[in-house]
């Protein structure tokens, strides 16, 4: 069976944005497990691409 275009082109969104919430969780994980080895908040926030105000949040919860 054949998908319509607009379908297909649904499809492939709803695949990007769940593969952006992949990459973002895996961010937060790494950040916490660096968080957690007391590294730097500026080192963690160029490697993993987060901005200190989100690391902030991450080390309080």
């Amino acid at each position: 069976m054949q998908q319509s275009p607009l379908y297909q082109e649904w499809q492939q969104e709803a695949e990007q944005r769940g593969e952006q919430r992949g990459e973002e969780k895996a961010r937060r994980s790494l950040a916490l497990k660096m968080l957690q080895e007391n590294l730097p908040l500026e080192m963690i926030a160029r490697l993993t691409e987060l901005s200190i105000e989100q690391l902030q949040q991450l080390r309080q919860t």
